[in-house]
């Protein structure tokens, strides 16, 4: 290992400032994103190692491992300090990202002898000393999502500070609120809204337009954006327009001031032995902390909230914040219907770090919980899932999110889509989802194989605005450039879909929509760690194919070749489908809104 040393890199606006630095040119950069890396690309004075090179498969199973040992730990340690329930399920949840990113620091910085990064005014710092780095890096990492509430996953930041007049707006919104929504059937959405929340929504508008729906959100800081949100929602309340999703009414919620938890913290810390989870623990107390406050601020309040809203139904896509959790806890204590759609779905897995980590993540909400009526599942596969780790099988119902899409036309090149999904180093989530450099090799090797292969087009979508770390400009830097590769996001997704012959993704919820319109998949990564879905990993023949391919067994080239031969003007039969899509007579989303409308009825 090169005695020079590494100066850590989070983002671009790190590699921006470090443009600036003499040192830079003279250290090697470890870039913990792609559009990082691709701010040096066009420099060959500067040196950048990306985390591929210094985070391998063997240390995502180390990390999966921290994860499994640190939940199972934190679970013990919580009740013996006497948390509640939704005071542990709120930050283990936070614990799982904390813990999981940790472990990423923790081996990815290990080796180098001097390790400089940008603390939190900007200044270089650096040290020899592994505890060190790792707190100021890892510390320094955590400090900046605190200060960036957007990308945090509890949004803890934005409930605070209020003035007495924020407190006092909001009670005379409420009043209002509860006069406009007498005697109307109401739809409480949580956790921002997500795709299937949304398509959900406007099925059961369609279904009875009376119906009201809310979306939650804390108040924003600003008293005048405060104002202005409130003003909006009542003018939506009282507008008589049909309702087109893009302007949501917000029903605004605060949680009761409670007592600070440093003490139990402090006594979870104290128990733990192990050097990692007790650096992690130590250097995310106050973020921890906080989570525990709020989940019981929520726990004191939301019910009373709910019980002034009465919601009919609360739909969400994954619990996993405490106003969420203690709403669904307590519109379930009331008979009222709490949908939850598998969002960050998967399926049983039999590699067993695959399975491990698969359990693990069902377990945070994203499948099942313990507070909701209905769950939505996509596909037998979820379903399959829910009951192998759960006892709630009697509470699926099986809906289709997507139809089926009239075959591409004829007479023209082969093609394939990829829109696939990573996750970022600040949410990490080891061996299932890939890395962002993880996921730029990906592309590279996909891209690369079909450059090969005359009668291919590939047209490569990702995501802009959720996904930064990996954008359509960082790819046109990064990626080689061949004549049938293109790199777009034009138009939206299911237009692109409509016109492709094989969708190529490693886990997404665009698989679902691909097999649901009646296309194939081709399940691919760098690594091939984790499946999606089980597959054919054998070229295909034109009597002997699938509606899923796994890339590994066979070289790439070899693979999309019989791909096309089978699969070109030949559109998937109902058969071959059946194994990952709910047959002909499955309700979809309107024929689904309209069974929980109905026994939301039954329950009056």
């Amino acid at each position: 290992m090169s005695d020079r040393p590494v100066i850590v890199v989070r983002d671009v606006a790190d590699a921006n400032t470090l443009k600036r630095q003499p040192l830079a040119q003279n250290a090697r950069l470890l870039t913990l994103t792609p559009a990082a890396a691709a701010v040096f690309a066009d420099d060959s004075n500067y040196e950048v190692i990306r985390t591929t090179s210094v985070y391998s498969d063997e240390l995502h199973a180390r990390t999966v491992q921290h994860l499994k040992d640190g939940l199972e730990e934190f679970d013990r340690l919580a009740r013996l300090q006497g948390l509640t329930d939704t005071q542990i399920e709120a930050t283990r949840i936070t614990y799982f990202y904390k813990l999981a990113t940790a472990s990423f620091f923790w081996h990815a910085l290990r080796g180098f002898k001097e390790t400089f990064w940008l603390d939190t005014r900007g200044r270089l710092t650096g040290s020899r000393n592994f505890d060190e780095v790792f707190e100021g890096v890892f510390g320094g990492f955590i400090h900046r999502r605190m200060l960036k509430p957007e990308v945090d996953i509890a949004n803890l930041e934005r409930d605070g500070p209020y003035s007495r007049l924020h407190f006092w707006l909001l009670k005379i919104y409420k009043a209002h609120l509860e006069e406009l929504m007498e005697g109307r059937k109401k739809l409480l959405i949580i956790d921002k809204a997500r795709p299937s929340s949304q398509s959900f929504a406007h099925a059961a508008y369609r279904q009875d337009p009376r119906l009201v729906i809310l979306l939650s959100r804390p108040l924003p800081k600003s008293l005048l954006k405060t104002v202005i949100y409130m003003v909006g929602s009542l003018m939506l309340m009282r507008s008589d327009k049909e309702f087109k999703g893009t302007g949501l009414p917000r029903y605004f919620f605060w949680p009761q001031e409670v007592r600070s938890h440093g003490p139990q913290i402090e006594g979870i810390i104290a128990a733990v032995h192990d050097d990692f989870r007790k650096a992690t623990l130590t250097v995310s107390k106050k973020y921890l902390e906080k989570v525990m406050r709020h989940a019981l601020g929520h726990e004191l309040q939301v019910p009373q909230d709910i019980a002034q809203l009465a919601p009919d139904i609360i739909s969400t896509d994954s619990p996993f914040t405490g106003f969420a959790i203690s709403a669904s806890r307590a519109a379930k204590d009331m008979g009222k219907q709490v949908v939850l759609f598998n969002h960050a779905s998967h399926t049983p897995q039999t590699d067993e770090l695959s399975k491990t980590m698969g359990d693990m993540w069902a377990s945070l909400g994203r499948l099942y919980n313990d507070h909701s009526t209905i769950f939505a599942a996509r596909s037998p596969s979820i379903a399959e899932l829910i009951r192998q780790l759960s006892p709630h099988g009697d509470k699926i119902v099986a809906v289709r999110q997507g139809q089926r899409l009239p075959p591409a036309q004829n007479e023209r090149p082969f093609q394939i889509l990829f829109a696939g999904n990573y996750m970022g180093v600040h949410n990490h989530i080891p061996w299932m989802l890939e890395t962002p450099d993880e996921f730029l090799d990906g592309i590279a090797e996909l891209a690369e194989a079909v450059s090969r292969i005359p009668q291919a087009r590939l047209l490569i979508r990702v995501k802009v605005n959720a996904k930064p770390e990996c954008n359509p400009e960082t790819l046109r830097k990064l990626l080689p450039r061949y004549p049938n590769v293109a790199i777009s996001n034009e138009g939206t997704f299911k237009q692109a879909l409509a016109q492709s012959d094989l969708l190529v993704a490693c886990i997404s919820t665009t698989i679902d929509e691909a097999l649901s319109a009646g296309r194939p998949v081709l399940l691919h990564s760098a690594r091939g760690r984790y499946h999606h879905l089980p597959g054919m990993s054998t070229p295909p023949k034109a009597d002997l194919r699938s509606a899923v391919y796994v890339s590994g067994k066979t070289p790439l080239v070899e693979l999309l070749k019989s791909i096309i031969d089978a699969h070109q003007n030949r559109p998937l039969s109902a058969a071959e489908l059946s194994t990952y899509t709910w047959p002909n007579g499955t309700p979809d989303m309107e024929e689904f809104a309209k069974i929980v409308l109905n026994m939301t009825r039954a329950h009056a």
